[in-house]
């Protein structure tokens, strides 16, 4: 099975091959350099009843009480990803990106 590029904004089915933990994860950086190393940055996708109340602002909402946690980044390696699994709308991608702003400062 083929998969489409890996692109900023899309969602993926990640498995960490240590203990088969499984997340959704949304792709921050997917510029030609990023994308030629094995390790990607991504934010783990989360249930907003599990956001701590001082994070939520540096979320973005999803469907069905899902959020984009832009507190919780973390490098996942390209071997992880094992299924796109949605795209997040320009509404939604500049919201993360005003989220990411405020998560470092910037």
């Amino acid at each position: 099975m083929t998969y489409p590029a890996i692109t900023q904004g899309q969602l993926w089915k990640a498995v960490s091959p240590v203990g088969a933990d499984e997340a959704t994860v949304v792709i921050l950086e997917a510029l030609p350099g990023m994308l030629g190393r094995r390790r990607l940055l991504a934010a783990r996708v989360r249930p907003d009843r599990e956001v701590p109340s001082a994070m939520k602002l540096l979320t973005v909402p999803l469907d069905e009480g899902l959020v984009i946690a832009a507190y919780d980044i973390a490098a996942f390696d390209k071997g992880w990803l094992k299924e796109p699994s949605g795209q997040l709308t320009t509404a939604q991608l500049d919201r993360l990106k005003v989220a990411l702003r405020a998560r470092f400062n910037l």
